[in-house]
């Protein structure tokens, strides 16, 4: 069991920041309705959720075969939680589509 802890970590982590988005993207939805936002508005707040990702997960794939992704782990559901937590306190839609972006 000991050589396995990284395994725990990781499956740890992974289910905080999947809670942390199952439960922030339908909350910046509403937020956005509550905004004033109409239904172009919410599509491009939710497509934004996805240019992140599409940009970054080469770069940090290849750098997680060459290392450890330990330190990674942390920093990234640090991030996840922050930009949940900050997209669903902004108050334009153009600071919510940014912080949706992270």
């Amino acid at each position: 069991m000991r050589g396995r802890g990284w395994l725990l970590r990781l499956v740890i982590a992974f289910g905080f920041a999947q809670a942390a988005v199952s439960m922030a993207r339908p909350a910046v939805s509403y937020r956005a309705l509550a905004l004033g936002a109409d239904e172009r508005a919410i599509g491009v707040i939710a497509g934004v959720y996805a240019l992140l990702p599409l940009f970054a997960a080469v770069p940090l794939g290849r750098r997680t075969d060459r290392g450890r992704c330990g330190p990674l782990l942390p920093v990234g559901v640090l991030l996840i939680g922050g930009g949940c937590a900050a997209g669903g306190t902004a108050n334009s839609l153009a600071a919510m589509a940014a912080w949706s972006a992270q």
